[in-house]
């Protein structure tokens, strides 16, 4: 089996990166910005108390009245939950500083939304947008959205448990931010993802065993982290995987021989790590792959 150093750029989908991991950036919409939103407590997210999950308290008098109405009208539309989300969303991020967003247009002239024919959110994609601060739980209200791409920016703070809650998701994007702390388990919800990048951040502890559980994910990429412990055999139950970039994280035991099970992989890569052992003979004996396990010598 010939050995080939695999580099994925960082786990930059925007970047050149590896095959299929390429994203075309959405279209720009005008949009007026609103001042004073207020954000939502985080117990309205989780149904504590008497907020709705779905529905962020807005009470800023300086709204316009159609608007106000929407937002304080619990329920009244699944498009003006959605709404809700995103304007929570521009709060927490400084909206201000990246886009005029928050306007009376419809959804999908707003920059980098796409919607479906019932005016749910079904993308938002806003990579390289200098977005600050942390991802609100809110987000986890979007439960149409099919993409989230929030590549390249300067958002901080923990990945929100609650983007476990986003069913139809089938592609997520958070590479190359500050992001810190570990990977949710929730993460293992997602039935429907087949893309996850969350390389280039700051995010530790040990990569979640759940994560064995996304069965039609085909790219995942946690490189360039501080993610330490062994690698979850469950991730030898990806069977359709053709892509698995661990490298420069502070992983460490022995390499899993359930990783030979991965009859689709293509692009491999476990170097600068702190792995020990050998490569298994499962894997040498998938001579299609391109690999790069560093200084580890094959079984």
């Amino acid at each position: 089996m010939a050995l080939a150093a695999c580099t994925d750029d960082g786990g930059d989908p925007g970047g050149e990166g590896t095959p299929g991991s390429l994203l075309e950036r959405g279209s720009e919409g005008e949009a007026t910005q609103e001042a004073g939103e207020p954000e939502p407590t985080r117990e309205g997210i989780l149904g504590i108390g008497s907020q709705s999950a779905a529905e962020p308290e807005a009470t800023d008098e300086s709204r316009p009245a159609a608007e106000t109405s929407s937002l304080l009208t619990f329920g009244a539309t699944s498009a003006a939950t959605d709404r809700k989300a995103l304007i929570a969303f521009y709060n927490a991020t400084d909206g201000p500083n990246w886009e005029n967003w928050v306007s009376h247009a419809p959804l999908n002239q707003w920059n980098g939304v796409t919607t479906n024919d019932d005016g749910r959110v079904t993308g938002l994609s806003l990579w390289r947008d200098e977005l600050s601060g942390e991802i609100p739980p809110w987000l986890g209200n979007l439960t149409n959205l099919t993409e989230l791409d929030l590549y390249g920016n300067e958002l901080s703070g923990e990945i929100p448990p609650e983007l476990g809650n986003l069913a139809n998701l089938t592609r997520l994007n958070l590479s190359d931010n500050d992001l810190s702390g570990e990977i949710p388990p929730e993460l293992g919800n997602l039935a429907n993802l087949t893309e996850l990048f969350l390389s280039e951040n700051q995010l530790s502890g040990e990569i979640p065993t759940e994560l064995g559980s996304l069965t039609n994910l085909r790219l995942l990429f946690l490189s360039y982290n501080s993610l330490s412990g062994e690698i979850p055999p469950e991730l030898g139950n990806l069977a359709n995987l053709t892509e698995l970039f661990l490298y420069d994280n502070q992983l460490s035991g022995e390499i899993p021989p359930e990783l030979g099970n991965l009859a689709n992989l293509n692009y491999l890569d476990l170097s600068d790590t702190q792995l020990s052992g050998c490569v298994p003979s499962s894997l040498e004996n998938q001579v299609d792959i391109y690999s790069n396990f560093g200084s580890l010598p094959f079984c």
